[in-house]
C-alpha cells in the first residue's frame, strides 16, 4: 500500500493547531504524524486520501496552506536508518527498537521491529500508555486480544509479559505483514495474526483483556463486538483518541456492560481502563 504525505502550514502554531488537526486527522483515517515547528507532516493510506476533506472549514482554519506528495512502498529500514530513527524507552525495563540499533544498556524486555512502513513504531502516546498500563496487569496465563493491532508491538509486549493465547487483528495489509515478520523476530510464535476487522471475532471465544488503540469513531463502533467477547471482569483498554472524546466513547461503553476503572493522559492523547460488568 502506497501513503500520501500531506505537509500543512499551520495557522498558528502556538496555539494548539497541531493537536486539533491531528485529532480531526485521526477520526478520517490519517495513521501517523509528525511536528516540525511551524509545520504539521500527515500520512494517509493513499486509498483514503479524499482531498475534499482539507477543504472542509472546521479543517482549513487550522492551517495556511498544504503540499501533498505519493510516498511508494519502500525499504523503511534504510531510510529510518539513514535518519537516526531512536529507540522508545517504554519503561526503565522496556525498550522498543529496530534491529540496527545498538544499546548501551540491557533492558529486560525488548521489542524489536522490523521496519516496513513508517508507522507503529511506539513513538506515539497512545502505544506508550498501553504498554506502561500492560506492565502493572497480571498477566500471566490470560488470553488478550489486540484490535487494531498496527506493527503487532502491544501484543509481543503482552506475549512476553505471560499473556497466552494472544490474538492480533488489524485490517491493513501491511501492518499485517509486519507484524508477522516481528512476531517472528520476538519469537512469540504463539500470537495468532489475521487481517481483517470486528466482524472475526465470535462469541463462543472469550478474552480476559482487549486491547483497543483505534481512532474514536472504530472503537465506538467496535464496543458492542467486544462486549460479545468479553466475561464478567475482562478488562478492556481503550487509546487512540482525545481526553475531550472521554463522554462520547463513555457513554457507548456504558451501553454496552462496561464499567469505567481508570483514566490516563498523555500530551491530551486517553487511555481509559474498563471492566466488563455486565449489559
Amino acid at each position: 500500500m502506497n501513503y500520501i504525505e500531506i505537509r500543512f502550514r499551520l495557522t498558528d502554531p502556538l496555539e494548539d493547531n497541531a493537536q486539533l488537526l491531528i485529532a480531526l486527522l485521526t477520526a478520517e483515517g490519517f495513521e501517523g504524524f509528525e511536528e516540525q515547528n511551524t509545520h504539521l507532516m500527515a500520512y494517509v493510506p493513499e486509498n483514503l486520501f479524499n482531498s475534499d476533506l482539507l477543504e472542509q472549514s472546521h479543517i482549513k482554519a487550522l492551517y495556511l496552506d498544504y503540499h501533498s506528495q505519493e510516498l511508494p512502498e519502500q525499504n523503511w529500514n534504510k531510510v529510518w536508518e539513514e535518519n537516526y530513527f531512536q529507540p522508545v524507552e517504554i519503561t526503565p525495563d522496556c525498550i522498543i527498537r529496530a534491529e540496527f540499533h545498538l544499546l548501551e544498556k540491557s533492558y529486560p524486555y525488548e521489542i524489536l521491529i522490523h521496519p516496513q512502513m513508517s508507522f507503529g513504531t511506539g513513538h506515539h502516546s497512545t502505544t506508550a500508555l498501553i504498554a506502561r498500563k500492560l506492565f502493572e496487569l497480571n498477566l500471566k496465563g490470560v488470553s488478550l486480544l489486540d484490535m487494531g493491532s498496527g506493527t503487532g508491538i502491544l501484543a509481543i509486549l503482552a506475549a512476553r509479559l505471560g499473556a497466552n493465547p494472544v490474538w492480533a487483528i488489524d485490517n491493513d495489509q501491511w501492518a499485517y505483514n509486519n507484524s508477522v515478520e516481528n512476531i517472528k523476530i520476538n519469537k512469540v510464535p504463539f500470537i495468532r495474526i489475521s487481517l481483517g476487522d470486528a466482524n472475526l471475532l465470535n462469541e463462543n471465544e472469550k478474552f480476559d483483556v482487549i486491547l483497543s488503540n483505534i481512532n474514536l469513531n472504530i472503537n465506538s463502533e467496535n464496543i458492542p463486538y467486544y462486549a460479545k467477547v468479553a466475561k464478567i471482569g475482562s478488562l478492556l483498554l481503550l487509546s487512540g483518541f482525545y481526553t475531550h472524546d472521554f463522554f462520547a466513547i463513555d457513554e457507548v461503553c456504558q451501553k454496552a456492560g462496561f464499567s469505567l476503572r481508570e483514566e490516563r493522559d498523555d500530551k491530551n492523547w486517553a487511555l481509559l481502563m474498563y471492566e466488563y460488568t455486565g449489559a
